[in-house]
């Protein structure tokens, strides 16, 4: 009986034993995968650096920089998920661990010169992708069998055929055209998100580009254009993930509040227009995307705001749960373009 108690005990203790050190390892890993440093180091022929994360509001810098001298840096991140920097307007997916070399340097193609970067090291072309994106118009025309549709084109003087619809498709056809190389090349899932959401963060400019010289010749274009401006980007359902991968998707954000402020809501220059963006703001039914409008709201017209408008949002901007936006609210200031890139001299 004693045997089998002592038996039973040991037993016991030897799983508790080893489910400790199965722990102890899992939490030793998770240490290492958390601690993992990518270390990237830049040569540039000339010129400045410039870094950017390319996000609207503030964050906490996940990445430092040091100049080593006028053409040599190095860029340290310490983190357990990739993620997406800028260089000269280039972005780079970074891995935890990479240990990378980039070369900017120029060439002379034509005539022209552009610049350039080569890659090496741990997962190299991670950090030379950005070329797909940036394809010469001509080439991606060629490719896709369509031009870049023209506001000022006498077609669109009459309300069909639509500017939006064509834009769309243009839009369409070039990121399958886009994505096709994408895959072609073995990029990473990851990748071709941050591809496309970036794609879209530029098509976005361009509709609000298209919205606003529909908007001061008085085109008979601007209300199709602008319903279905909204349409779309509801149906885009915008989440935090999309910020993780691509940090413009704020700013794609921040260009649909100027839709709603210049065209939906006619310049606000009235109480009633006021109290209309304020109540589409409240409801709108994406909780991510509404705490962002409502951060622009409180940034472009909280000094406007009477202590009456001030608290019908109140309650809404005590709800907001995304801590950038609170810890920006709380700062009281717009992001300055001076905090969101970095220049190298």
């Amino acid at each position: 009986m004693l045997v089998r108690i002592y038996s039973t005990m040991m037993k016991r203790n030897i799983i508790i034993l080893a489910a400790g050190i199965i722990l102890s390892f899992s939490a030793y890993a998770f240490v290492q995968s958390a601690e993992k440093v990518a270390i990237i180091t830049i040569y540039k022929d000339r010129g400045s650096l410039f870094i950017k994360d390319r996000s609207v509001l503030p964050r906490t810098k996940y990445y430092e920089v040091n100049k080593i001298d006028n053409k040599n840096y190095t860029l340290i991140y310490k983190g357990n998920k990739p993620r997406v920097l800028y260089l000269d307007e280039k972005p780079i997916y970074i891995t935890p661990g990479d240990k990378v070399h980039l070369n900017f340097s120029y060439i002379s193609e034509l005539g022209r010169e552009r610049d350039t970067v080569i890659a090496t090291g741990d997962n190299a072309a991670n950090y030379t992708y950005y070329p797909i994106l940036l394809l010469d118009s001509k080439e991606r025309r060629k490719a896709i069998g369509m031009s870049y549709p023209n506001p000022a084109d006498s077609k669109y003087a009459k309300i069909i055929p639509s500017l939006y619809d064509d834009l769309m498709r243009y839009n369409a056809l070039s990121w399958k055209h886009i994505n096709a190389l994408l895959v072609a090349g073995n990029y990473n899932n990851d990748i071709i998100r941050q591809m496309e959401l970036d794609t879209y963060a530029i098509s976005m400019f361009s509709h609000r580009f298209f919205e606003e010289k529909l908007l001061n010749t008085n085109s008979i274009q601007l209300k199709d254009f602008a319903k279905k401006l909204e349409r779309d980007f509801a149906l885009r359902n915008i989440n935090p993930a999309d910020t993780i991968f691509s940090p413009n998707i704020e700013g794609a954000i921040s260009l649909y509040f100027g839709h709603l402020e210049e065209v939906k809501f006619a310049g606000v220059k009235s109480d009633s227009e006021l109290l209309a963006l304020i109540s589409y703001v409240k409801n709108y039914p994406n909780q991510f995307v509404r705490e962002y409008l409502l951060y622009f709201l409180m940034q472009n017209f909280g000094a406007k705001l009477s202590a009456d408008y001030h608290a019908k949002i109140k309650p809404d901007l005590d709800k907001i749960g995304n801590p950038i936006i609170i810890a920006a609210l709380k700062n009281g200031a717009k992001k300055k373009d001076a905090d969101s890139w970095m220049e190298f001299r």
